[in-house]
C-alpha cells in the first residue's frame, strides 16, 4: 500500500516557496501557504490545516521572533495538530529559536541547502511515522 505524505509549508519568503516546490519534484504532496496570509485572515488557518491534515510542518520562524512563536503555540493548538512532527526554518541572521518547542524534528537555515532540506524533511516524516504506529 503506497502512503501520500502531505508536507505543509507555512512560508514567509520566496525561498520557502521554491522548497515547497523542490518537495513535490521529490514526490511529496505539498501544500504552501503565507504565513502573513494565515495571521491576517486572508487565509483562515484553522481550514487550511484540517483541508490538507499534514503529516508535516515546516514553518518559517520571522522577526519578531517572539510573536513568530506564539502563532506557531496557535497553529499547534489547532485540533490534531500537536502529533505532527515540525521543521523550523529561520534566516540566518536570525538568532536561533528555543528548541524546546514541542515535536520539534529538525531546524533549516536559510538560504537552504536543498538536498540536506530534504534529508531533514525525510527524517521527519519517517519520525511522524513511527510516532503514529
Amino acid at each position: 500500500m503506497f502512503i501520500m505524505l502531505t508536507v505543509a509549508v507555512l512560508s514567509c519568503d520566496e525561498p520557502s516557496v521554491i522548497l515547497c516546490n523542490r518537495l513535490r519534484g521529490a514526490g511529496l504532496r505539498t501544500s504552501g501557504v503565507y504565513v502573513q496570509d494565515l495571521r491576517s485572515g486572508a487565509v483562515d488557518v484553522s481550514d487550511f490545516m484540517a483541508d490538507e491534515r499534514p503529516d508535516l510542518v515546516v514553518y518559517d520562524l520571522e522577526p519578531p521572533l517572539r510573536q513568530s512563536l506564539e502563532f506557531l503555540a496557535y497553529v499547534r493548538a489547532l485540533p490534531g495538530m500537536e502529533r505532527v512532527p515540525l521543521v523550523l526554518t529561520r534566516d540566518q541572521s536570525m538568532p536561533l529559536p528555543p528548541l524546546d518547542v514541542p515535536n520539534l524534528a529538525g531546524l533549516l537555515t536559510r538560504p537552504y541547502d536543498f538536498a540536506a532540506a530534504r534529508l531533514v524533511i525525510h527524517a521527519a516524516l519517517h519520525l511522524g511515522l513511527d510516532n503514529a504506529a
